[in-house]
């Protein structure tokens, strides 16, 4: 059974979100555009699991969305690098099941890919969230251990960037044994000063308080990430036509990465917006795609 494509009236709230956090954005495509090319990768996704070899809902927690699907296991050498991707949604909406449709040029170069589900608010704290993603990344260096791979990259967009970056400064870093796993960080479009966002109709949709927003602003945690990641590499980049908060909070998160002597690079992918920088990451050609794959190649 095909996955449910996202509706136009979630797309809504979504670009309501973009428009909100910073001024509106210098193109947004129109909504029918959008939703069509989001059931064309979902159906792609459907078609990925049949073609690649998968192993789907495994589970690395207790809750019903603390689930990975793995590809490529048995087709990728055991020492090959491990990409974990995390889906965006603005924490409120997304899926793991419908995200596999990135992964096949990643496969393709060589790598073996893990998409990574994990709880959603308002019945998920955002704190939950963070820990759900911290439970997925210990579970994948299990399984780079056991593979002797070569390491691992997290990969997130949007909402998925923020939690990539939460993890990277999380206590779970503070283990040497699981921080000496993780090669680097590539954040697309995200968010890293969570502060704007109670500002925006999506603190209500998330349910999430002052508090929280404080505690889980990566942009704020740059010296957690370098105690312990110094080997680590980050690649942050957004959109062209990204809105402006976008643009601001990536480049102002790259610039403290390398305040603390983190490597980081930092792109503006042209010809994409925030959308299209996550959902043509299934191109081969795509500037984004090529960009991932060369920086895993460079470790």
């Amino acid at each position: 059974m095909l996955c449910k494509p996202i509706s136009v009236k979630e797309l809504k709230r979504m670009q309501n979100f973009l428009l909100e956090s910073g001024g509106a954005s210098q193109e947004i495509p129109p909504e029918d555009v959008k939703n069509q090319d989001y059931q064309k990768h979902y159906i792609s996704s459907e078609r990925l699991k049949k073609e690649i070899p998968c192993q789907l809902g495994i589970s690395y927690g207790f809750g019903k969305r603390e689930k990975l699907d793995i590809f490529g296991a048995d087709k990728v050498p055991a020492d090959s690098p491990i990409l974990v991707i995390i889906h965006g949604g603005g924490w409120i909406m997304g899926r793991r099941e419908d995200s596999s449709f990135v992964a096949s040029p990643f496969i393709d170069a060589g790598m073996l890919c893990v998409v990574a589900g994990y709880s959603l608010a308002p019945k998920a704290t955002l704190d939950d969230i963070v820990a759900d993603m911290c439970r997925a990344i210990a579970h994948v260096i299990d399984m780079a251990k056991s593979r002797g791979s070569r390491g691992i990259y997290v990969l997130g967009h949007s909402a998925g960037a923020h939690i990539a970056a939460m993890v990277a400064s999380s206590p779970l870093m503070a283990n040497p044994d699981h921080a000496l796993w993780i090669k680097g960080f590539v954040l697309l479009s995200g968010i890293f000063d969570m502060c704007p966002i109670m500002m925006t109709s999506w603190a209500e949709l998330g349910n999430f308080t002052e508090d929280a927003i404080q505690r889980n602003s990566p942009m704020f945690l740059v010296k957690e990430v370098s105690k312990h990641l110094q080997h680590c590499r980050f690649l942050v980049a957004v959109s062209q036509y990204d809105s402006p908060q976008f643009h601001k909070q990536s480049e102002e998160y790259h610039e403290q990465l390398l305040s603390v002597n983190l490597s980081s690079k930092y792109l503006e992918i042209l010809d994409s917006d925030h959308f299209t920088i996550w959902l043509d990451l299934c191109i081969p050609e795509f500037t984004m795609t090529k960009e991932i794959i060369n920086f895993v190649n460079e470790s």
